[in-house]
């Protein structure tokens, strides 16, 4: 198959719905041309023109629209990747904040149209799917977010007392403020004090003295970072969003080999322990917390059953659902053309 994936670096998730599927496929033997392209300027749509089908990520300008129109006027299948709806964007979130209702309908009206124009939908989650199937007349399929070698280093780990960590996105401040996962820590920390904590991305209001807060980490070092954990923490307070997100955050806890705290809700809920973690209601964080950090062993058993679950979450055992959606997308653009 000739592969061709456009993917913008503007958004964190096109690791997970654009360049790790596409090295996997490249990986499996298809001809595959990945194209960066961050801003509103046209397309190259040369870069293009021998492909079978084109995989498109969250994008939605004017350029985007056109560049779609034309792969489809020349016969070339086209999927579109939308694992975000913009309208659940909680009232604390930056992109909130700047766009407001306003500004969010008009992006997810452009969101819509470009699903409209591709032969074919993915997302995440089977909330997203029916949320999309409200709104296009297309075929939309789910393919879960998988991880690939970069998750799984073997850098050091933490040598000293016991660290909660949390990698996160700014609008995770959301999750923290209704869950007051800061304060949770804070007493946690006062009652054990081996403890530390480290996030990534979200800033917590805490004792500085024992709090390390990393506005960003580049991927490739993200792993070493958060081998680091002795534990992860995955919070989801009750919000919108919190039903339309994936799991990919205790599969990357799994990956580094880092037992796992999750709310028992959206993604997370229900998830065994012998995936690598437990699952937390919203008034038991703190009791959660504190029997982690306090067993060495406890977190040795889950290590072990996350390191287990994480290379069962290898892209590489689950490309063919990629490689399935893009044969379609081709074959919905040949019979179009055949027509």
């Amino acid at each position: 198959m000739r592969l061709g994936v456009l993917y913008t670096t503007d958004v964190y998730n096109s690791i997970y719905r654009a360049l790790i599927p596409a090295e996997a496929m490249r990986r499996k033997g298809h001809d595959v041309r990945v194209v960066k392209h961050d801003d509103a300027s046209r397309v190259p749509m040369e870069q293009f023109s021998d492909r079978e089908v084109v995989h498109v990520f969250r994008r939605h300008d004017k350029a985007i629209a056109k560049f779609i129109d034309g792969l489809r006027n020349r016969g070339i299948g086209v999927t579109y990747d939308n694992d975000d709806d913009l309208r659940l964007a909680p009232e604390e979130s930056e992109f909130f904040k700047r766009h407001r209702a306003t500004g969010i309908k008009r992006h997810f009206a452009e969101q819509v149209s470009i699903m409209r124009r591709a032969h074919l939908i993915t997302t995440t989650t089977d909330t997203l799917a029916e949320r999309w199937a409200q709104e296009v007349d297309r075929p939309i399929e789910v393919v879960p977010n998988f991880v690939d070698d970069q998750h799984f280093v073997r850098t050091a780990r933490n040598s000293e007392g016991v660290v909660v960590g949390w990698v996160a996105g700014k609008e995770h401040v959301a999750d923290a403020r209704r869950l007051e996962i800061a304060q949770v820590l804070q007493r946690v920390m006062s009652k054990r004090p081996e403890v530390r904590v480290v996030t990534i991305g979200v800033r917590l209001d805490l004792d500085a003295s024992r709090y390390t807060h990393h506005e960003h980490i580049p991927l490739h070092r993200l792993g070493e970072y958060t081998r680091k954990f002795d534990v992860g923490i995955a919070p989801l307070a009750d919000i919108p969003m919190s039903y339309a997100r994936s799991d990919v955050k205790v599969k990357e806890y799994s990956a580094a080999g880092v037992p796992w705290l999750a709310s028992n809700r959206g993604p997370y809920a229900g998830l065994p322990a012998k995936f690598g973690g437990l699952v937390v209601e919203d008034d038991a964080w703190e009791a959660a917390l504190l029997e982690i950090t306090s067993s060495k062993w406890k977190r040795l058993q889950l290590r072990r059953c996350a390191e287990r679950w994480a290379r069962s979450q290898r892209i590489d055992k689950h490309v063919s659902r990629w490689e399935a959606v893009w044969q379609e997308a081709a074959a919905m653009a040949e019979r179009a053309a055949a027509a």
